[in-house]
């Protein structure tokens, strides 16, 4: 079994304010994980609601860093870009980490290439 197989898959949502954008994008993510054959543990899905994309402080995120820190999460799946921030520095701050931690991180609104 290849490292992609054997991953544990985590999702994470952000919402500002409308709750309602929460199942949008849970099912966007669940969507592309049926497609792509895998599902998300439920002790693993991340969800920020009411919280501000240029804030790194948010209590769903700073657990998810944790987890994928301690080798938990093989691969993340995220609605788009701007759900994990707002501001270029920090995306690149968190896709560096993600990436140095050894999770592959798929974002959903994007081409499967890309």
């Amino acid at each position: 079994m290849n490292k992609t197989e054997s991953a544990r898959v985590a999702i994470y949502v952000r919402v500002a304010c409308d709750c309602a954008a929460i199942a949008g994008q849970l099912e966007a993510i669940e969507e592309r994980l049926r497609d792509d054959g895998l599902h998300a543990d439920p002790e693993l899905q991340f969800i920020d609601k009411g919280c501000s994309g240029v804030a790194l402080e948010r209590a769903a995120l700073r657990k998810l860093r944790e987890v994928a820190a301690d080798g938990r999460v093989g691969r993340l799946y995220v609605a788009s870009p701007d759900r994990l921030s707002r501001r270029i520095g920090e995306l690149d701050l968190l896709m560096g980490e993600f990436q140095r931690c050894g999770v592959e991180l798929r974002f959903v609104e994007q081409p499967r290439g890309a």
